[in-house]
């Protein structure tokens, strides 16, 4: 059952319900810190916002052409989810790639799989800050976890570096100021060992604490 705005506004000045445990007008009855509403939020509206202006950015750029620069939609699309582009790699060396043409509408197999690692990408982008802004306490098997998706994020932030400067060794894009994929490609490679070694630093510095 949905609230009105009204019956919203009489049981909060009555301090009967909490307006931060609420979606879409509808109580949730979320503890802080629970996985919900604060969770959703980056979690869902991130990959779904991302992959639609990917899509229009793919659009826009048309089918590759060999005998011309690559559109600045394009290397744009490229760098703002640079991690995704390793989703690819399976429809141009992997069992996929023999699949040629448009699949759906003007998008082939690597674009689709391009626009997949983009929702994952950006799901796990949402879901980091969700969990900074409700951050909870990893013990045990789960900080086995986190130390090796983080050790994961180290070897991403590795490739993407080396993405970043490939570009910007290429002539073809570098003397002509298509620099974009690179510039974003490279700030990619920062957040992500930034954020890599400051977990793993908590990490080891929570392992010595708790052993002594």
């Amino acid at each position: 059952m949905f609230l009105t705005g009204g019956e919203l506004r009489t049981l909060r000045a009555a301090g009967a319900v909490r307006t931060d445990n609420f979606l879409f007008g509808r109580p949730c009855n979320l503890r802080a810190g629970s996985f919900g509403v604060h969770e959703l939020r980056f979690a869902v509206v991130l990959p779904a916002v991302q992959v639609v202006v990917a899509a229009i950015l793919l659009h826009s750029a048309g089918a590759p052409n060999p005998g011309r620069l690559l559109p600045h939609a394009l290397l744009i699309c490229h760098g703002l989810n640079a991690p995704a582009l390793l989703s690819r790699i399976p429809g141009r060396f992997g069992p996929l790639s023999w699949v040629m043409g448009s699949i759906v509408m003007d998008f082939g197999m690597e674009d689709l799989l391009f626009l997949l690692g983009i929702i994952v990408t950006w799901y796990f982008v949402g879901r980091a800050m969700d969990r900074y802004r409700t951050p909870n306490g990893t013990k045990g098997s789960g900080r086995i976890l986190t130390t090796l998706a983080h050790i994961f994020l180290l070897a991403v932030a590795g490739l993407m570096l080396v993405f970043g400067l490939h570009d910007f060794g290429d002539s073809s894009l570098y003397l002509f100021g298509r620099l974009e994929r690179g510039v974003l490609a490279l700030a990619w490679s920062a957040a992500l060992f930034f954020v890599s070694v400051r977990a793993l630093t908590r990490v080891i510095r929570s392992s010595v604490c708790g052993s002594v």
